[in-house]
């Protein structure tokens, strides 16, 4: 599976609001750069795509999971899973939100600032 779903077409719903605030919305994904591209194009998502591949943001913001054999065996056969991250690390991301501030302060909305700074910006990229 991929953060490339309704959740992100719905939060294109705010981007006017972002954008106003002179903000940028980003969907990250595991995937490698093509597959999230080509559903990027098709879902026609109003926002950047940023491939994790190797989920080193994830690891660092704590929302990669490794899941259970009989589910990683379930989503090799369904979703291809391996071929669209381009590992067998059978690891997955978890839904998330977060708002970084240009001071790389990290807030999660509706909620209290977590303790600490955004990842290194080393650690983004942008295909």
């Amino acid at each position: 599976m991929s953060l490339l779903q309704p959740g992100a077409r719905g939060a294109g719903r705010k981007l006017p609001a972002i954008s106003a605030a002179r903000g940028q919305l980003v969907a990250l994904t595991l995937e490698l750069p093509d597959h999230a591209d080509k559903i990027a194009k098709k879902q026609k998502l109003p926002l950047q795509v940023l491939s994790d591949v190797g989920d080193q943001v994830a690891r660092e913001y704590g929302i990669v999971f490794k899941m259970t054999p009989e589910v990683a065996e379930a989503m090799q056969k369904g979703a291809k899973l391996h071929e669209r991250n381009g590992d067998a690390s059978d690891k997955l991301p978890l839904s998330a939100a977060y708002v970084i501030a240009q001071d790389w302060t990290v807030t999660v909305p509706s909620s209290t600032p977590i303790t600490g700074t955004a990842p290194s910006r080393s650690a983004w990229w942008m295909r």
